[in-house]
C-alpha cells in the first residue's frame, strides 16, 4: 500500500496544480492524508472538489491549532496505513514516474529505509529556474560517495541535502513514529530523518529530478527565494548542526559519535591539537574502522592550517 503524508497551510494558490499531479502517476497511491495547519483560504475546499471529481482516497484533518512543519508532518505520517510513505509538500509539481521509480528503488534496496531524490527549481508561475535541489544544497559526487560508504551521518551532521519534498521512508522505519523527537534548533523532520537513517547506512538517494521544486516567497519552509549557495561537502568543518544534535536526546551509539565528531571539529582550533588527537585514537578506530587513519591524517592537516592562520592572519 502507497500513501501521501501531505501537509497544508494556506495553499490555494498551488495546491491543485500539485494534488493533481499527485493523482496522474503512472504509479496511483492507494491514500493521501492530508493535514492542515489552519487554512484561512480556499485551500481545503479545492482539496475536497478535487477529491470528489477523481472520487479517491483523501483524507483531510484540520488542526485545531497551528503545530509548524514539523510536528505537521510527524501528524500526517502516523495517520498513513502504508507500507511507503511519500512526503509532498503543498506547493510543487510532481513528475509522473516519481512513485514508479521511487517503489522500484525500494524493491531493490530493500536495505534501505529512506530515500530522496534531486528536483527542478521553478518560478512561481511554473517557470524553469537554472539549477537543481541538489546544486543548491552540495550533493556532490563525493557527498553521494560518502553516503555509499557508510559516511552519510559526517555529511548530513554538517549540513542537510535532502529535501523533504522528495521524500518517502518504509513505514517500518524504527524512528518514523517518533522523528520530531530528534528536531531541534534548525533541524527539521526531513533533516532529522536524512540523519537518522545515514547514521543505521539506510539511507537511499535518486539522482533523477522527480519533482519541480517550486521557489516563492510565502513558503512554510525550504530554501525560499534567497538560494543556498552550495554548501561544502566536508564533513570536518565546524558545523552548528551537529553541536545542536550533540545537545540532544540521541539514540545510542548514535548520541557517542555526534559527540565525538564535535569535540573533533573543535580540536581543529586548539592548541596542542596533534596530542589530543594521538589520545583518541580509540575513538578514532571504534567510529571510522577501515579508514580511521585518513580521517586522522586528515583532522591533523586541518588543525595544522587552523593554527598557521591563527598565527599569521
Amino acid at each position: 500500500m502507497l500513501s501521501v503524508a501531505l501537509c497544508t497551510y494556506n495553499g490555494e494558490r498551488y495546491i491543485r496544480e500539485q494534488l493533481e499531479s499527485i493523482l496522474n502517476q503512472t504509479m496511483p497511491v492507494d491514500e493521501i492524508v492530508v493535514c492542515d495547519d489552519g487554512s484561512t483560504d480556499n485551500t481545503l475546499q479545492i482539496i475536497e472538489s478535487l477529491r470528489d471529481s477523481y472520487q479517491s482516497d483523501i483524507r483531510i484533518y484540520r488542526n485545531e491549532k497551528n503545530l509548524g512543519p514539523a510536528r505537521n508532518f510527524q501528524k500526517a505520517i502516523n495517520l498513513c496505513r502504508g507500507d511507503i510513505i511519500f512526503l509532498s509538500d503543498q506547493d510543487d509539481i510532481w513528475q509522473s514516474k516519481k512513485v514508479e521509480t521511487i517503489v522500484r528503488f525500494f524493491n531493490k534496496n530493500k536495505q534501505k529505509q529512506v530515500v530522496f531524490t534531486d528536483g527542478q527549481l521553478i518560478d512561481t508561475i511554473g517557470n524553469v529556474i537554472p539549477g537543481t535541489l541538489w546544486k543548491c544544497f552540495g550533493m556532490t559526487e563525493k557527498s553521494q560517495r560518502m553516503i555509499n560508504d557508510g559516511y552519510g551521518i559526517e555529511l548530513f551532521a554538517n549540513e542537510n541535502r535532502a529535501t523533504g519534498a522528495t521524500m518517502a521512508v518504509r513505514k517500518e522505519f524504527k524512528y518514523l513514529s517518533n522523528i520530531t523527537d530528534f528536531c531541534t534548533g534548525d533541524i527539521l523532520h526531513d533533516g532529522a530523518l536524512a540523519m537518522l537513517s545515514a547514521a543505521e547506512n539506510q539511507l537511499g538517494y535518486i539522482g533523477e529530478q522527480l519533482i519541480n521544486y517550486r521557489i516563492h516567497a510565502n513558503q512554510e519552509c525550504g530554501i525560499g527565494e534567497s538560494l543556498l549557495h552550495p554548501v561544502s561537502d566536508n564533513p570536518r568543518e565546524i558545523s552548528y548542526t551537529s553541536v545542536l544534535w550533540s545537545q540532544n536526546n540521541l539514540p545510542t551509539p548514535l548520541a557517542l559519535r555526534i559527540l565525538f565528531m564535535v569535540k573533533r571539529q573543535r580540536r581543529q582550533h586548539q592548541p596542542f591539537g596533534p596530542f589530543r588527537m594521538v589520545r583518541s585514537l580509540r575513538s578514532y578506530y571504534k567510529y571510522y574502522r577501515d579508514k580511521w587513519f585518513s580521517f586522522l591524517l586528515y583532522d591533523l592537516k586541518q588543525w595544522r592550517i587552523a593554527m598557521w592562520h591563527r598565527i599569521f592572519k
